[in-house]
């Protein structure tokens, strides 16, 4: 470190300064800790991605699951079959229809119906309603499934 002061036209004298060594060093350090630091924060936004794929998975798979609920039960929408794709539901009421889709370029949702009889005793008719909503986050493949029973 060098000092060098001016105290007048033409005259020097001597005053701190910092080499261009230790402001390279000073910005080594400095670029050395925001490092962890800017990691911190994609991590954190990964986990955030990461939830919110999350509740959408369980919104799309509840609202299947509602829908299939307010059909009757002999509705062909109801059916027995196994892993139906479902990716947009038709909700009408008093004339107007509302088609409600769910985003295919990241997640797909299907159906499993299975009709279940107890006895011939029995006076009750069972559907078990499978629903099963997947997607990828990141490269790990995840999926959610909810089941509902509606019976006759």
């Amino acid at each position: 470190m060098k000092i060098i002061k001016q105290s007048g036209l033409g005259r020097f004298s001597e005053k701190k300064a910092l080499s261009f060594v230790e402001i390279m060093i000073a910005v080594l350090l400095l670029g050395l800790m925001i490092v962890p630091i800017s990691n911190f924060f994609n991590r954190g936004t990964t986990g955030t991605i990461q939830t919110r794929d999350e509740v959408l998975a369980y919104h799309y798979a509840d609202e299947l699951l509602a829908w299939l609920q307010s059909k009757n039960y002999d509705d062909l929408e109801l059916a027995p079959a196994t892993s139906k794709s479902v990716p947009t539901i038709t909700l009408t009421s008093g004339g107007l229809s509302i088609q409600d889709s769910i985003e295919t370029d990241r997640f797909t949702r299907s159906v499993t119906i299975k009709e279940i009889t107890i006895g011939s005793n029995w006076p009750y008719i069972y559907k078990v309603l499978g629903v099963e909503v997947a997607w990828k986050s990141g490269n790990v493949a995840r999926k959610i499934h909810m089941s509902s029973m509606v019976y006759k």
